[in-house]
């Protein structure tokens, strides 16, 4: 190899003004032309199917995944989706032919035919159906056969391991309460004659209880018994102690452990029971209160054969709907990763808990009922907290993480009577606190907040208060709220986008509602005075939108909202000076009422929920941000000098976007205070020979060049610190491309040459 002397022309001169030099490869790169690189939407969680109510399911042993079908909406209307579960993940299946909308109907596996098969249900009529069907993993096709039992719903179903037979007990017939017993063999039905029987009922549960060898069937109707079928009589198990009373309860088999799993329903009243009891082919036992899951009734149960688990999705809790899937693993129920979030709603409250790592959301609503749960995003699922105090429910309230206090903030709100609140809670993490404050900005709704970071204050505006709009701007120390005078404000008005811009420090507002229709102005709040912006080019007016601020790429983000012609889809980016309208694929379905984050360790924008354009709300999670993040890695050490190694490091938190400066700083640089960038290509060859090179030779033993000296620049130090900034070019064609960099520092008394070198960063130059 060459050395480095006869490769790079170091001059004896370099040190005494700022010389640039620069190969032909890196200078197209640097002054490349503009145009925006590319950012993209993508939804951070699978999908899920929506809250339900008496939902079926069933697992398919031939291909090893589970099967939900129908069930009753949010809306109260039967449904007809499939949906597969495969121990991670929901997909949506859409088969060329379906059974008709029904809830209440029930499934289980066929092993004559390998496949799943569906009977009876109560369809949008009110009908009870008696007809079955088989799910072969592509379509659904009906079975036609000679008899059929009666047709019903909400009706006992299970399979029959040992003896291959489906059993059918009970059930809803069009108001009709049953008490037969059929069974499928998997070519016809049989009507079981038994000379005694379980009372008619509907809303029970049923499963195989493999340790005494035969079906197990419990409660209903809220009655307190347990029968089992052999396939000839029924006997009733009288051994104590026995589920307390209960209607809709789910029952499984868990066959790695030999147990009949029962988990919910409702008691007397429809309050929900969340307790888990087991059969042991003798008697129950209530399982220890270890990892439960949220009550319910009316859900979809099943055993996992893949997972070794009990599967539990949806159901009821009286208030509300449930689209959540929790396992059962025999000693705790936990939240199944990709398959619990918030419920579909509107007017929820998010915030980055800068303490956790992790975005908080509470409460919101769906049309129907208002939530006062709490959850917690950690990018790569949702998992519920349980606080041992939670504030009374809301929606539309505001919410803002003090990083000085390390306390997430959520003033006012609506309530689920029509209360405006006028409280003051605290998250820490885990718990909600009240904080009293006799001063506060009143009763109000759909107001914003942020968190001022150079004043250390969170900042409210605006919001619909018992005196109409409110232009009012308050303050929040931890302690007391203070209203901040302000001659020159925006109108009251709410349902505003704000955000708090860390770089300029300025709290950023726009658009709302006021007395005069929907807004597109843009203000600024510098903690004295409100400033009203004129960019050359705004979003079209709006309210009921987000506004984020994205601390990576430096700019807000203002993402869908309701407009003079509805909901809008779009998305603007805006940094100090103009807006900037752009474009994302996929998009995510047009939406208003929705709430955003900004989640800074994953460095992209975390959007949830919202009001759909046809009025039903959503529980979609959706990342916006660059489709290339920006990265500065370190690598490699240097060697030392007279004050030690020198240090390459990002100034702060900047990072390499496109069409942005980049800012690094060359520490640990003595006298004369001069430092040296050395900018390349690649951290692994140049001209043909291999990196990094030992500079031992050239009189600067212990120090290796890690990247192609492609450019050279002299850095002057304040101190000991030498700032070293790239203008780095806008044009998408360089989106992921990596340049490396180093530092050096003129330093006589280390060595020979008198040069020392400090470790390396690769630049992977990300989307704006």
């Amino acid at each position: 190899m060459q050395s480095l002397s006869a490769r790079v022309p170091f001059r004896s001169d370099l040190h005494l003004a700022p010389t640039l030099r620069t190969c032909a490869g890196l200078l197209p790169l640097l002054i490349a032309g503009h145009a925006f690189a590319q950012v993209e939407w993508n939804a951070a969680l699978s999908a899920s199917p929506p809250a339900r109510f008496a939902p079926a399911m069933a697992f398919d042993q031939q291909r090893q995944v589970m099967v939900l079908f129908g069930g009753t909406n949010t809306n109260g209307q039967a449904s007809a989706d499939t949906w597969e579960w495969n121990g991670l993940a929901w997909t949506l299946r859409t088969p060329p032919q379906s059974p008709s909308l029904r809830t209440g109907h029930a499934m289980a596996y066929d092993p004559g035919r390998g496949s799943v098969v569906l009977f009876g249900g109560q369809d949008l009529l009110g009908t009870s159906r008696n007809d079955l069907w088989e799910w072969n993993g592509i379509t659904w096709s009906p079975i036609v056969v000679p008899l059929s039992p009666p047709g019903r719903h909400s009706h006992a179903m299970a399979l029959d391991l040992f003896r291959a037979r489906i059993v059918v007990f009970g059930g809803d017939s069009n108001g009709v309460l049953l008490g037969d017993t059929w069974e499928w063999d998997g070519a016809a039905w049989t009507a079981m004659a038994p000379a005694a029987a379980p009372p008619a009922r509907s809303q029970a549960a049923m499963a195989h209880d493999p340790i005494g060898g035969a079906m197990l069937l419990s409660g209903g109707q809220n009655l307190v018994d347990t029968w089992s079928w052999n396939g000839l009589v029924w006997t009733q198990q009288a051994a104590a102690p026995q589920p307390p009373a209960r209607t809709w309860q789910a029952m499984a088999t868990d066959y790695g452990r030999g147990r009949v799993v029962l988990f919910g329903g409702a008691g007397p009243g429809w309050v929900p029971f969340g307790d888990t009891w087991e059969w042991d082919g003798t008697a129950w036992s209530l399982v220890p209160a270890t990892g439960t899951a949220p009550a319910r009734y009316a859900q979809a149960m099943a055993y996992d054969f893949a997972t070794g688990l009990v599967l539990a999705f949806g159901g009821s809790t009286f208030l509300q709907l449930l689209d959540d899937t929790w396992v059962f693993d025999g000693s705790a129920w936990t939240a199944a990763a990709g398959g619990t979030r918030p419920s579909g709603r509107s007017h929820t409250q998010m915030a980055f808990d800068a303490a956790a790592g992790a975005i908080v959301l509470f409460g919101g609503w769906d049309g129907a009922n208002v939530f006062a749960d709490t959850w917690q995003w950690n990018g790569a699922g949702w998992t519920p907290r349980t606080p041992a105090t939670v504030p009374p429910s809301r929606f539309w309230s505001a919410m803002a993480h003090d990083r000085a206090r390390g306390r997430t903030v959520m003033y006012g709100g609506n309530s689920s009577v029509g209360q405006w609140w006028d409280d003051t809670w605290e998250w820490d993490g885990n718990n909600w606190q009240q904080r009293l404050a006799a001063i506060n900005p009143g009763q109000r709704y759909g107001h914003a907040m942020v968190f001022d970071d150079a004043r250390d204050r969170v900042v409210l505006f605006g919001g619909q208060t018992n005196l109409g709009m409110s232009d009012e701007t308050w303050e929040w120390d931890g302690t007391v709220w203070s209203l901040r005078p302000a001659l020159l404000r925006p109108s009251g008005r709410f349902g505003v986008g704000m955000c708090y811009d860390e770089d300029r420090q300025r709290t950023v507002l726009f658009g709302g509602l006021d007395n005069n229709g929907f807004l597109a102005d843009t203000w600024e709040w510098d903690g004295t005075a409100w400033l009203q912006r004129q960019p050359l080019a705004s979003p079209p007016a709006r309210y009921e939108t987000s506004l984020v601020y994205d601390s990576k790429r430096r700019r807000s983000v203002l993402m869908h909202g309701y407009g003079s012609n509805g909901p809008v889809t779009d998305v603007h980016e805006y940094d100090g000076a103009t807006w900037t309208p752009r474009t994302a694929a996929p998009v995510p379905t047009v939406r208003s009422e929705h709430a955003a984050a900004f989640d800074e360790p994953r460095g992209r924008t975390l959007l949830f929920g919202g009001r759909l354009a046809n009025n039903t709300y959503t529980a979609e999670t959706w990342a916006y941000g660059p489709s290339a993040p920006a990265l500065a890695l370190a690598f490699g050490t240097g060697c030392a000098g007279s004050l030690g190694a020198p240090s390459l490091a990002p100034r702060g938190s900047a990072l390499p976007w496109l069409g942005g400066p980049f800012t690094m700083e060359l520490s640990t640089v003595p006298a004369p205070g001069l430092g040296l960038g050395i900018l390349g290509l690649s951290s692994t060859t140049w001209s043909g020979g291999a990196l990094p090179f030992d500079l031992a030779g050239l009189g600067m033993p212990g120090c290796l060049l890690r990247v192609a000296p492609d450019l050279l620049t002299v850095l002057p130090a304040v101190g000991s610190t030498a700032p070293w900034t790239l203008q780095l070019p806008a044009n998408a064609a360089f989106l992921g491309w990596s340049l490396f960099a180093q530092g050096a520092a003129f330093d006589p008394p280390a060595n020979a040459f008198g040069v020392v070198v400090g470790n390396a960063l690769e630049l992977r130059l990300g989307g704006i």
